[in-house]
């Protein structure tokens, strides 16, 4: 399809006389538009969006132009973006309409979209940065990517279907470049939309770049992101794209769209979770509610992966018309549990890869995040800065190594602070896995069941890695606290797959054995997907 571009930019003048050409948006405002108020309430990079209030009703207006906004002319930008936004909004809300902004009108010519007005929301990153309290946020984005993701997948979607729309989305290809630039290409060499704290993050920087097994495993994820078509993505899912109340989540910009790999979206929205649990460590004055804050963004990571894969399961069983798993060779669902759950682990690992490459971006890429820049001195943000490095490094290098979402948490909860000792770590780990096999990693987390996998493997690596300060390996209190954590279904695989479950135990699920340095086209986790 050939771009169209808009005759003119409508702003607080000419806005209302063109809304009140569309019935079913001067019906929602009510009275006459001479009446209406107009407010740009736009603070992205990108369009213009505006606030439009009458005597009945408010809606929200956004206009793509050829370019970027803050660059002008300087950087063209397909204007279709918008009508991209509009199809994944259409797509998605057949599935999961409740957590999205309901669409008003779409105009193809002016590349416009007049969506329903939200309020009394406020942009999710804003509220959590408040330390606002939202009891439904995890059970909502869960919904929200079961919704979006399985109702778009080979499982919900009969391919005679689902092709046709994987053609259509597969024209927002400038837009998906960005993405396939940003996060896995430029910032691992030297470009000029690069930038991060320096100097303090140089040498950080320098080391990245010069990591071979790093760029390697970027690399993997590209592959994934380029041909993988799994199902429907928001393709920039994180906390400034969601708007909330303490009852209701609703998921906006998906001018990104595209058919990717399902951990992409998973993945993205964990990353900018935890980037908000490391920030939080920013600020220099005492907080006496600051453990609060992190123990509650730690719980929401855990909730959202729980909440997605029960809901993914229960859609799983339920009667669906998808091409992959036809009921027509599996007269009894229980035979499929532990398809169920392998499918559901390889989603994990992809989800693990996707959440490192997206922290790492948003540290010394172009689009940096709130929660970091606000911190100052420089000094402070550096080092929220390095935490999150360190355990994106390690996410995007050894995903297997992560086998629940608490063993996730946990890496967070001891990413260590000082440089030297995690890169040690990082190395060790790279270096037994590489040399003794999948299997050396799996006797150092040791079969003692009440000991957390992942911590076990960070002690006992640590242990054999030349660690420049004990003081930054965990504690012997904390060693012991973390065996008496009991969690033994993270470290023993279910035997068999068993009825009685009644959700995948992905918390219980040992990776799969793996060769070292697996060729692309090793398979994964996904249906119909080749890494």
């Amino acid at each position: 399809m050939n771009d169209f571009v808009p005759s003119e930019l409508l702003d607080e003048k000419t806005l209302p006389p063109y809304l009140s050409a569309i019935p079913t948006v001067a019906e929602r405002l009510g009275g006459h538009s001479s009446g209406w108020r107009v407010r740009e309430i736009g603070d992205g990079n990108v369009n213009y969006v505006f606030a439009v209030h009458g005597p009945a009703g408010r809606v929200c207006v956004k206009q793509a132009m050829p370019y970027v906004r803050v660059s002008g002319e300087s950087w063209p930008l397909t204007p279709r973006r918008a009508y991209y936004e509009y199809r994944a909004l259409v797509e998605h809300g057949r599935h999961v309409p409740a957590r999205l902004p309901e669409v008003l009108h779409h105009d193809s010519r002016m590349n416009l979209l007049v969506t329903e007005h939200l309020s009394p929301h406020v942009v999710l990153r804003d509220g959590l940065r408040r330390g606002n309290r939202y009891p439904h946020l995890a059970d909502h984005l869960a919904q929200y990517l079961v919704g979006s993701l399985f109702h778009t997948s080979d499982l919900a979607h009969a391919a005679i279907d689902k092709r046709p729309l994987v053609a259509l989305f597969s024209g927002n290809h400038e837009m998906t470049q960005i993405m396939e630039d940003m996060i896995f290409t430029e910032i691992y060499h030297e470009h000029g939309r690069n930038r991060w704290t320096s100097p303090q993050l140089d040498d950080t920087v320098a080391r990245l770049r010069d990591d071979v097994d790093l760029k390697v495993a970027v690399a993997r994820l590209k592959v994934r992101y380029l041909t993988c078509t799994e199902a429907l993505l928001h393709g920039d899912l994180h906390t400034g794209s969601i708007l909330v109340t303490e009852d209701d989540t609703r998921v906006f910009d998906q001018e990104f769209a595209c058919y990717g790999p399902i951990g992409f979206d998973v993945g993205t929205l964990l990353a900018h979770l935890l980037i908000g649990y490391f920030a939080q460590d920013g600020p220099t004055v005492a907080d006496p509610e600051r453990t609060d804050r992190q123990t509650r963004l730690l719980q929401v990571v855990e909730d959202v992966w729980t909440g997605f894969a029960r809901g993914w399961a229960a859609a799983w069983e339920q009667p669906r018309q998808g091409d992959a798993y036809p009921r027509v060779l599996f007269d009894d669902a229980d035979v499929l549990a532990g398809e169920r759950e392998r499918h559901l682990a390889g989603i994990f690992t992809d989800s693990v890869g996707f959440c490192g490459a997206e922290i790492i971006r948003r540290i010394i890429g172009m689009a940096h995040v709130a929660e970091l820049r606000a911190i100052e001195p420089d000094d402070a943000r550096a080092r929220c800065e390095q935490r999150c490095l360190r355990l994106a490094t390690h996410l995007l290098k050894h995903p297997h190594a992560h086998r629940s979402v608490r063993d996730l948490t946990d890496a967070a909860r001891r990413c260590p602070n000082t440089a030297g000792c995690a890169f040690a770590f990082s190395s060790s780990y790279s270096r037994i896995h590489r040399d003794l096999g999948p299997s050396a990693i799996t006797s150092l987390a040791g079969t003692n069941t009440s000991r957390s996998s992942t911590a076990a493997v960070w002690v006992a690596c640590m242990a054999q890695s030349a660690c420049p300060s004990s003081a930054t390996r965990p504690s012997a209190a904390a060693q012991s606290s973390t065996t008496n954590n009991a969690r033994s279904s993270e470290v023993t695989a279910p035997t068999k797959a068993t009825s009685a479950s009644p959700h995948p135990v992905i918390h219980g699920m040992r990776p799969r054995s793996r060769q070292p340095s697996p060729t692309p086209s090793a398979t994964t986790g996904g249906v119909g997907c080749r890494r």
